[in-house]
């Protein structure tokens, strides 16, 4: 799953989320995050892949 929100309000949703959810907090991305910020996103995409394979 992948939810999207202001870093102010993901640490605190953080324990709505089920045990081994990670938080990603990327810098100087607002609204499209592939366009703004896309190695953090392919980062963060590799690393999930890889943990579920």
């Amino acid at each position: 799953m992948v939810r999207v929100s202001p870093p102010q309000r993901s640490a605190s949703e953080m324990e709505m989320f089920p045990a081994g959810t990670e938080r990603h907090v990327v810098p100087q991305a607002v609204h499209f995050m592939p366009r703004e910020q896309p190695q953090a996103v392919v980062e963060a995409l590799l690393k999930l892949v890889e943990q579920d394979s």
